[in-house]
């Protein structure tokens, strides 16, 4: 399965806007930290895996879900997931 890089961009900051309870437009830099800088925790990231599973159909190991702390890793490991699929 391809997805559109942007599309997906899009999506997630959606996503981890909703959860973080943060506007769209603080997401605008990829790099910012999901904990150091959203102040997200560890069941808002597993909500935020959850949604990420759910919508995309995956199943990201677990060692692959420490690596996803910014949109930038996130988007990446959503894109290396789905081209295996």
């Amino acid at each position: 399965m391809t997805i559109d890089r942007e599309q997906l961009k899009s999506q997630l900051k959606q996503m981890i806007a909703q959860i973080a309870g943060v506007p769209i437009t603080g997401l605008d830099n990829e790099d910012l930290h999901f904990v150091k800088d959203l102040g997200l925790d560890s069941m808002l990231l597993l909500e935020m895996l959850s949604q990420i599973e759910q919508t995309y159909n995956l199943t990201i190991k677990e060692d692959d879900f420490y690596k996803m702390t910014t949109l930038k890793a996130c988007r990446e490991m959503v894109e290396s997931y789905s081209a295996k699929t």
